[in-house]
Order: structure tokens, then sequence, then C-alpha cells
């Protein structure tokens, strides 16, 4: 079974909750039972938690929705696990049980009568006009109010969480939009409280040491001023992306033209639309933490909204979305029962869409072998599977091919109604392929001024957090970049993972674009705090296997094989499109496919050749130390090869440094003999030691109970350094790794992580690569 978003995110979240938790509250973290009896602390309320075999889920019976609550909590605590969750009326529990056992009160003030009786002790006031928190009065009946576990007053070493707003109704209504998360999401969470609106998040954060928000991290997104600029069809609000009112105007503009070409077309008057609200962010942190959703344009399903990170990057390379076309096409035409109609139609009304316009991007997808046939298009989820980039810019060809095809008007009379039969498709297939042909032949690839380095002083900054404030695209991690700056790196990896539990069977990769992940967003945003450090990036995406790593993927037939490599194909070309509408620096076609690279090189050589169709950057794989790389068969389709490079330097428990030079003297060789054989450059895309005792003997292993020893690091940073200091064949090196926030290193287990940060590993590199 393949591990979707949620599953990641869940066990991620199981281990951080425990081991991080604190630290997030800005406290030291400690095991359970170190902590006094007196002294209660968010740690100890999650360790009190977790060692519970039930939780009360006590919801308010004195409105309307007492049933709506019981069978909506039944079923989001059906197959509980561990530990039980049980949804029980306020009128069934007393004050006993709830000093006893760990609860979350779920209700308004009207409804749930434990939240009167306790609301003296509780950080919030319930008053005739609204719930006050924080200072705030909350007077909308559609605000939701969140406390994840608080002391209960009835006995303080117990956690109780609270879900409360003033109707019930949007109680429930926010319940039911989260219940596909399971009782984990919206009974846990890494925070202290969220407050939402059925639109968005209005507010979240910690609580201080007195149980009151305001501690730290903490974000205020209540503030809802007056637009900013107003137009015939735009209300535009700037979340904080300081644009000037000229600014605006010109974005403005360009938006009416498509909606005015548009109207024109489908001989519509002007007045026929409503103005759309249009929100500005100048970030993909700040979009991902009002929304919860991380893209260059988010809009919410039936809602006259568009939601957009703007900023210098995306105004730089004039990417004009296609996105905010779509409140006004859901405005005048139906909606389709294909929805890539929808997508399609919005994408051929915008002019130099993703910089160069669909007839560009459907050619280059063409001439890559990469292209979608129809049938993939128009079912819905082959189309919901497919990469956003890919099937948005085909999806404006399919529009293109259809009106060339019907007309407008047998279009326009289709649109609602068209759901092809597989006849149909079959029939319709050939002539799609020679309209894309004609994209290929009249769109050659665009190549962009380019300036790579000579020598490549690399660091590979993980994304560490798994959340949107601390993972790729945040400040924290632009912060981790500039400090890498400071520390003569001039180049930078991003590795966007998706995931897979499957090693020996075909398995859709999908392209992970949830909030916190390492979505297309956040690595754009990366991307662009490396060109503000004046560093180059090297877009890495990789698969995260679960019990298994690239290496161990074999299939069991021919046949499995090549979906095995259709559907890697489709995933790595997203990816490939990524680097190139963001003329990003560099690109690597795959990471550690051991066994399908030995086995079927002239896949891999063609798919190589094909990425070259979309992206005109340089182009490297990065091969697994050993046999893979030893026997890479197309190296010479590369511009560097790359080497994930984890040899092992001595077998010795004890060593000295002249040992460790020995050992990395054959490596060295072996390295050469890469370089020679195919007459590229090396570069190192992966090289590490943990700071542990025996860091030298499996320099790739886990930690292994072994001791934190940063004097090992140090030494392996020192011997790779002097040993390839005269190879001029060797282009540089990505050390791995380099945490997105900061305080990452020092947290619990992460001790002995890769991570050079603040170990004397660290001025090695700094000293070295200063050199350079």
């Amino acid at each position: 079974m393949k591990p979707t978003h949620s599953f990641l995110i869940f066990s991620i979240t199981i281990c951080l909750i425990v081991l991080m938790v604190s630290n997030m509250a800005g406290c030291q973290s400690s095991q359970a039972g170190q902590s006094s009896p007196e002294r209660i602390t968010r740690d100890s309320l999650v360790q009190h938690l977790w060692r519970a075999d039930s939780v009360y889920v006590v919801y308010g019976t004195a409105g309307e929705l007492t049933e709506a609550y019981d069978t909506l909590l039944h079923k989001m605590t059906e197959g509980n696990g561990r530990i039980q969750m049980i949804p029980i009326a306020d009128t069934a529990v007393n004050e006993s049980m709830l000093a006893a056992t760990p609860h979350f009160l779920i209700g308004s003030p009207g409804s749930n009568s434990w939240l009167q009786a306790q609301q003296e002790y509780l950080p919030l006031a319930f008053q005739s006009t609204g719930i006050t928190f924080d200072r705030k009065s909350l007077e909308e009946n559609d605000q939701v109010i969140i406390l994840y576990l608080l002391p209960s007053p009835l006995q303080k070493q117990t956690p109780l969480g609270i879900i409360t707003a003033n109707q019930d109704t949007a109680i429930l209504s926010w319940l039911q939009k989260n219940q596909g998360r399971g009782w984990r999401g919206p009974f846990f969470s890494r925070w202290g409280y969220e407050v939402y609106n059925s639109e968005q998040r209005l507010m979240m954060g910690m609580f201080d040491d007195t149980w009151h928000p305001g501690g730290q991290p903490h974000w205020d997104f209540m503030r809802q001023p007056a637009p900013d600029h107003e137009t015939e069809y735009l209300r535009i609000y700037q979340q904080k992306s300081g644009l000037s009112i000229a600014e605006l105007k010109i974005m403005a503009q360009q938006v009416e033209v498509k909606v005015t070409n548009l109207l024109e077309w489908l001989d519509q008057p002007r007045a026929a639309l409503a103005p759309v609200s249009y929100h500005l962010y100048p970030d993909a942190e700040r979009i991902g933490l009002m929304r919860n959703a991380q893209e260059q344009v988010y809009v919410p399903q039936n809602q006259r909204q568009v939601h957009r990170i703007f900023n210098d990057h995306y105004r730089d390379l004039k990417l004009n979305p296609h996105e905010d076309l779509i409140p006004f096409i859901r405005q005048v035409l139906p909606e389709p029962k294909v929805s890539a109609l929808t997508t399609g139609l919005a994408v051929y009304f915008t002019p130099e869409w993703q910089r160069e316009g669909y007839p560009y991007w459907a050619g280059r997808l063409f001439r890559a072998n990469a292209h979608l046939p129809l049938a993939d298009l128009v079912e819905p989820d082959r189309y919901a599977a497919n990469s956003p980039l890919v099937k948005s810019a085909l999806s404006g060809a399919m529009v293109a091919f259809l009106i060339e095809k019907w007309g407008k008007e047998l279009f326009l009379e289709k649109y609602e109604t068209w759901n092809p039969q597989s006849t149909e498709l079959a029939t319709l297939e050939g002539e799609w392929e020679q309209f894309l042909s004609g994209f290929g032949q009249s769109h050659p690839i665009k190549t962009w001024t380019q300036q790579p380095f000579d020598y490549y002083r690399g660091m590979t900054l993980a994304h560490e957090g798994y959340d949107v404030y601390n993972g790729y695209g945040s400040d924290s991690s632009r912060i981790a970049t500039e400090k890498l700056a400071d520390l003569n790196v001039n180049s930078i990896a991003i590795v966007p993972y998706t995931g897979s539990s499957s090693l020996h069977a075909p398995d859709a990769y999908h392209v992970w674009q949830r909030a916190g992940m390492e979505n297309d967003a956040s690595v754009i945003a990366s991307f662009r705090h490396a060109k503000e450090s004046g560093m180059q990036m090297l877009l890495k995406p990789q698969i995260w296997f679960r019990g298994g790593w690239p290496g161990g993927v074999e299939m069991r037939n021919e046949e499995d094989w090549a979906l095995f490599h259709h559907y890697y194909r489709q995933w790595i070309t997203h990816y490939a499109m990524l680097a190139a509408v963001h003329e990003m620096d560099a690109f690597c076609a795959g990471v550690e496919f051991a066994k399908a690279t030995i086995s079927h090189p002239e896949v891999w050589r063609q798919l190589i050749r094909d990425m070259r169709q979309i992206y005109a950057g340089p182009v490297t794989y990065a091969a697994n130390w050993g046999e893979e790389a030893e026997k890479l068969a197309f190296g010479s389709e590369l511009d560097f090869i790359g080497v994930n490079c984890y040899y092992p330097l001595s077998d010795k428990d004890e060593v000295t440094k002249a040992d460790l030079e020995a050992g990395f003297l054959r490596v060295k060789k072996k390295l050469a003999a890469i370089h020679a054989r195919h007459n590229r450059p090396i570069v190192l895309t992966e090289v590490g030691f943990r700071p542990v005792d025996r860091a030298w003997t499996n320099p790739h292993d886990n930690a292994n109970g072994r001791d934190f020893n940063p004097e090992a690091q140090k030494m392996g940073y020192e011997v790779v350094f002097e040993g390839l200091s005269d190879a001029d064949w060797c282009h540089g090196m990505f050390w791995w790794k380099w945490p997105s926030h900061m305080g990452y290193a020092n947290e619990g287990r992460n001790l002995t992580s890769f991570t050079p940060y603040n170990r004397p590993a660290m001025q090695v590199m700094a000293d070295w690569y200063g050199r350079r």
C-alpha cells in the first residue's frame, strides 16, 4: 500500500509531537517523569495523552445538533487504534470521569455545560456578543476556536482540548470538513490553538507558560482591511504583499484583459460577471499559514475568490497563471462533466501561460514523449493523478484541438455534457497526436542565460520541518539558506519527495502538493531564497520508499518494469517542467535506482534525452556509490555525473586520520575511473558523515545507538576535502545535509543527524569552501 500524504504526515506527527513539540513552545524537551508534578508543561500533557488508553470526546446536548454530533463523532472515531476515542454526551460524564481521563469538550457555550462550568479557568471568555480570545472579540457565527492540550481545571495533569464557536453549526461544519483526516486531525495538533472561519485560518500559535495565547510562534491574520484596489471585476486585498497602487493596477489590467477576451469570445455582456475577491500573498509561507494551501494560485471550489502568491520571482519571470480565470468561467458557463475543459479554457485564454504559453509546453512535452493521451485528460481519476503542470498545459492544448475540430459553437454546445466513451477517444487519439506534433515542430526549445559554476560548493537543504512555518519556503528556511551563504556555500540541492511502499510492483508516483510538504510553491520559494543569497540550486527529486530505498526497486517481469518506468517518467517530467518554467540552475533526473539503471540502461538513456526536450539547463543523475556508479552506462548523456558517495573509509573501530586518508584514496581512484570512462566531470551529489563513533565504517547508515562524536564527523570532512583538493575532474559536492530550520540539530534524536550545524565540521566546510 502506497503511503498517502496523510500517512506521512501522521507518521512524522507521531514522532515530532512526542519529541519536539515542547521545543516549538520555547521549552527544552524533557523525558517522562523528569518534570516535577507541580510543573505542568505541554510536553508533560503530550506524554500523558499518549500514555492514555482512552480519550473522551464530550459533545454538547443543549442545542439542536445533539444527534448530528453523535453521528459524526462516532463516524470519525471508528477504528481508533491504540487510543480509544469515546464520543459521549456532556450529560453522561461527571467530574471524576473527566479528572481521570484526557478529554475534548466540543460545542458552543450554550450547548456544552462543561464549557460554562470551567470558563473562569480557560484562556477565553463567553460573552453575549461572542467569544473573547487573545483580547479579540470573535463575534462571527462561522468562527471556530480550537484549543489543543490545556491542563484540565479538574486535574492539572489531565490534558484538555476544546473545539468551540458561537454557533454549533460552525463546529459541525468544521468537523465535517476535517473528518477526512481522521480523528487525529481535528483533535490533535502541534499547535496550542487555532482560530478558523469558513474560509481560512485566522490565528494560530502556542500558549505561553501561563497557558495564554501569545507564546512563540504566534500568527494573527484577523485584520481584514478594505480592498487595496478595486476594478470592474476585481476586489484586490493585499496580505502584506507590499505592492504599490501602480503595481496593483498593472496586475489587475493583466487579469482583466483575459476576462475581457473570454467574454468577447463567449459573446457575453460585461455585466454578466460579479466581482471576484483577489488576495495577494508575499510568499508560500503566508498563504500556507492562512489558507492551509500552498500553490502559486489557489481557487476555492464554488467561491468567487482567488488567492495568489505574487512577488519578484513570479513577476520577473512573467509567469502568467490561468487559475484566476476559473471563478469567471464558472460564472458564465455550467460545470462540465470533463473538468479539464474548465482548466483548459482558462489556459487557452492566458497569454504567455507559464512564461511561454501552452502551445510551447504542449509541444515540448510531445517531443519528450511525455504528453498524455486524451483518455488521461477526460477520465477524472487519471486526470487528478497527473502532474498539475503537465495536465494544465495539455488541457489548454485539448481545448484548442477541440475548437479547431468542432468550431466554437459546437464546442460550447458540448462543453457541459461531453463525456467521450472509449470508441470516440480511439478515433480522436490519432488526430490529437498529430495536433501536438505540430506544436512540437513549431516551438523549438528555448534556453536562458546561465553561468554554471566551475565548482559546486554545495549543501543539501533538507525539508526537515514538515510544517508550513519550518520547511521549504518558510522564513526559517530562508534564514538557514542565508547561514549557508555565510559559510561560503554557493549552491544548494533541494529535494522534493514523493512516497511509495512498493519496491517490486509498479506504483503511480504522485506530486505532493499538500501544505507543509515539499510542494511546488515551497520549492520555488527556496529557489528564490537561494538566488537572493547569491547561490545556485540543483533540483533533485527523490522517492522515499517505506521499508526500502530506490536501489531496492526490482520488478518481477518486463511488463512490470515497463509500467514502473512509465510511472516514473510521468512523475519526473513534472519536475523537469518545473525546473524549466522557473529557469532553475540544474536538474537531477534520478537518484540511486541501482537495479533499474543497471538492468535497463537504454530506458534511462532515453529518459535523459527526453528530459532535455523540456529542460535546457545542466542535467545529471545521482548514482549510488559502488556498482551503480561504477557500471553507469549513460554517463556520457549527462553534463556531470552525480555520485552519492558513501563509500566506507575503514572497517576499523579505531582509526588514525592516515587510515581514513588511505581509505579515501581508494575511493578517489574509483571516482577518477568513472570520470575517465565517460569524460564527464564528477560531482558528489551526496556525501556526509554523522557525528557518531565509527562514522567512517558505513557513512550512509543510521546512528544505530552509536555515541555522539562530532570529532569523527570533522575528520571525515577533512579527509574528503583534502583528498579532492587536486582532483580537477571533480566539480564539487553537495554535503548531506542542512536542515530547513536551525533548531532541528539539537532536537532529541536529531543530535546524531548528518548536519554539521554548530559542530566542528561546519567550520571545516566554511574554511575549505572559502579557499575555492
